[in-house]
């Protein structure tokens, strides 16, 4: 996906040229009029993961705020939707506030936990529903 798409009833970018830690990634997002992406069910976020190649995906969700408490960086309420990966909300180290997503069609990946200052690929929606 090299353009704004239409997933649904949204639009999405998936931004795969240029890596970036969570904070620079939404930062991105927003200059082009967007946030970074939080998905509404399971169907959005596969839909999207049909787009993506094997690399890791920044989402707009966090708990930075409050431990175990993941929130829409559009809105600032809980996240609608979270899939963790099996075993994978860990919060390695004390240290994992930002979520993510493994792109890749031949695994089955969901949602992790992840050290926000970590330079990933990143998805940007262009609305502020979640």
């Amino acid at each position: 996906m090299s353009a704004l798409e239409r997933i649904g009833t949204r639009y999405f970018y998936v931004v795969k040229n240029v890596k970036l830690n969570s904070t620079m990634a939404n930062s991105f997002c927003r200059d082009m009029g967007g946030y970074l992406a939080a998905f509404q069910d399971q169907v959005e976020l596969d839909a999207i993961k049909d787009k993506l190649k094997d690399e890791y995906f920044w989402l707009g969700i966090n708990d930075r705020d409050n431990e175990g408490e993941f929130l829409s960086v559009v809105s600032g309420k809980p996240a609608k939707y979270l899939n963790w990966q099996r075993a994978q909300l860990d919060d390695d180290e004390n240290n994992e506030d930002c979520v993510h997503i493994y792109g890749s069609k031949r695994v089955p990946q969901n949602m992790n936990d992840l050290n926000c200052a970590e330079q990933l690929h990143f998805i940007c929606q262009f609305d502020n529903e979640i």
